[in-house]
């Protein structure tokens, strides 16, 4: 389908390439509001949560099966517990390292870390709409070989993930 056949005209390739910019500005502006701390302590916390939770479950499940008489329900709620304990204490320790860097005047080196972080998750999240996209509709490859932005990530794409279609390049106009 070339941009000519769809009833947005030339306009398509464009209004992809904007979504994408979008979606990755934004996701670059919201690194630069809550900081590298930030992002980098939620991701840690709901991995730390998740992996603690599981191996403590079983442990604290052997303490709450016997009051609450259900297993299934005793495996959840200690999972749950053990998960928003972690998670609590992952949050005091952002705000902490925060407040720290905040003191010692490096809150700018955060904000600017957070949008770098910011960026680069924006880019993959756009990397993976892609290729989703492309893997479901490969005839969409034909679409993007008349968008800029797209087909840049398309290629970038191909560096990370060499089995993946990727969009041809387009003839020199």
């Amino acid at each position: 389908m070339t941009p000519a056949e769809t009833s947005w005209g030339p306009l398509l390739p464009w209004v992809i390439d904007g979504i994408a910019a979008l979606l990755i500005l934004g996701s670059a502006v919201s690194g630069l509001i809550k900081g590298a701390i930030r992002i980098l302590g939620a991701i840690a916390g709901v991995v730390a949560a998740i992996i603690l939770g599981w191996r403590f479950t079983p442990a604290l499940a052997e303490l709450l099966i016997p009051r609450i008489g259900s297993v299934f329900f005793g495996k959840v709620l200690a999972f749950l517990a053990i998960f928003i304990a972690v998670m609590i204490v992952a949050a005091l320790v952002v705000f902490l390292l925060n407040k720290l860097f905040d003191a010692i005047l490096l809150g700018w080196v955060n904000k600017l870390l957070g949008f770098v972080i910011g960026l680069v998750i924006g880019t993959f999240i756009v990397c993976v709409i892609i290729w989703v996209s492309l893997q479901l509709y490969p005839e969409l490859a034909d679409l993007y070989t008349h968008t800029r932005l797209v087909r840049l990530l398309a290629a970038i794409l191909l560096v990370f993930a060499p089995g993946a279609r990727s969009p041809p390049v387009p003839p020199p106009a």
